[in-house]
């Protein structure tokens, strides 16, 4: 029973019963352990220890069996039964996914660790009467509130959460269709600009529980973000479609006559050419290393540089991204791989320590670099390039051509 008087426990049980020499033994033989709810043994004369387990509750008592008697213990557990749900709103339908925690009372503890768990929407703890504190999750609420449990009580308590439900989406123009990809971050509605996240997810369609109250929710793929405030009653279940206004640009760069696709080394750079006030601007937003990205950017104008290698073949054009598009940008490099060598002789070994000046036939500086033999990619077109060793300098113009391997060999004479 779960206290004496109270009705007999019928399920749920587990026994051991240990022979002992003497009263008050710490610990005995274990002659058998089973479960039942009124289990009868066939047992030798002598002392004995009948111990009960229910739930989280165990106690048992000493007793002595004669030769030839039949006897019938009844073990009191000083317990009582708490059944907890979760609910939104006081009196409103059990919650799913709610995560309970008991914990014993103990004003001496720093840390006082859980005693029982459950997660199941009606949830049974089996306990020691006592005092205890439970603890209810849901998402990003919790209620914490104390519990008093006598000997024989079962106790129904609803966990009320005062939570509603937020689900989010992104959409890149009002009424367009669900994007993926986006990130969505939820914050304290704080004072202006001090805002903390507390949750974010990249899942397409989010749910958030949270805690009645005031929020700022935002979402953000690639440089497009929008934010909003929200504010969640309890018991409510809130739809919020966040509209980014922008667009996709997808970007690949290749080889002019070639058609074969660039994948190595390339750099986008990504300039807005209007500021937050709609007036002209040139202000550098983005750079990316991939070979073909999809940009996410806010409406607008924009101009976009393709450099392939690390001097000067660059490619660059303008677009206009429009909520909800995605539009291709393909450059075409005329470019060339160029290797620099400075030989004694046509075909000889380069030589080191040698400092090179790459110029423009009759132009600006492209390259100052001291290296025996430099590997270049040029944007095709006449340049002049001087190699200094020691005290001497060679001079020698070429053309580099598109889509063409050289080498340059430079002659020390």
């Amino acid at each position: 029973m779960l206290a004496t008087g109270s009705r007999t426990l019928t399920e749920g049980l587990l026994w051991r019963v240990m022979k002992i020499e003497e009263p008050n033994q710490a610990d005995g033989k274990l002659v058998w352990s089973g479960g039942g709810a009124e289990p009868e043994l066939s047992l030798k004369p002598g002392r004995y220890y009948a111990e009960a387990t229910f739930g989280l509750a165990r106690d048992g008592l000493e007793f002595e069996l004669p030769e030839n008697e039949k006897v019938t213990q009844i073990v009191s557990l000083n317990a009582g039964t708490l059944h907890v749900h979760g609910a939104a709103v006081a009196g409103g339908p059990p919650l799913e996914n709610v995560f309970f925690s008991l914990r014993k009372q103990d004003p001496q503890a720093e840390q006082p660790e859980d005693i029982g768990r459950s997660s199941l929407p009606d949830a049974v703890f089996h306990v020691p009467a006592g005092q205890y504190q439970l603890l209810a999750r849901y998402g990003l609420a919790k209620v914490d509130m104390p519990v008093t449990l006598s000997p024989g009580e079962e106790k129904r308590i609803e966990a009320v959460m005062d939570t509603g439900e937020l689900t989010l989406s992104a959409h890149a123009k009002a009424d367009g269709p669900l994007m993926s990809g986006a990130t969505f971050f939820i914050y304290e509605n704080g004072e202006a600009g001090r805002h903390r996240e507390i949750v974010r997810s990249k899942l397409g369609e989010p749910k958030f529980s949270l805690p009645a109250g005031h929020y700022r929710v935002a979402a953000v793929l690639g440089l497009a973000q929008v934010e909003k405030d929200v504010t969640i009653k309890a018991g409510e279940q809130k739809q919020r479609q966040l509209v980014l206004n922008a667009g996709g640009v997808r970007l690949k760069s290749s080889l002019a006559g070639n058609g074969t696709l660039l994948d190595r080394p390339l750099l986008y750079r990504v300039f807005s050419l209007t500021d937050d006030d709609g007036k002209p601007a040139n202000k550098e937003i983005l750079t990316s290393t991939i070979s073909s990205p999809t940009i996410f950017l806010p409406k607008g104008r924009y101009r976009i540089e393709s450099q392939y290698g690390w001097h000067n073949a660059r490619q660059t054009q303008e677009v206009e991204v429009t909520a909800g598009d995605v539009i291709n940008v393909a450059f075409e490099h005329k470019a060339s791989d160029v290797k620099l060598r400075l030989v004694p002789k046509p075909g000889g070994k380069p030589i080191d320590r040698v400092k090179w000046t790459l110029k423009y036939n009759g132009g600006g500086t492209v390259l100052i670099a001291q290296d025996a033999a430099p590997s270049l990619v040029l944007q095709a077109g006449h340049y002049q390039v001087m190699a200094q060793h020691e005290a001497k300098t060679y001079t020698q113009t070429f053309e580099a051509v598109s889509n063409r391997e050289q080498t340059i060999e430079v002659v020390a004479q």
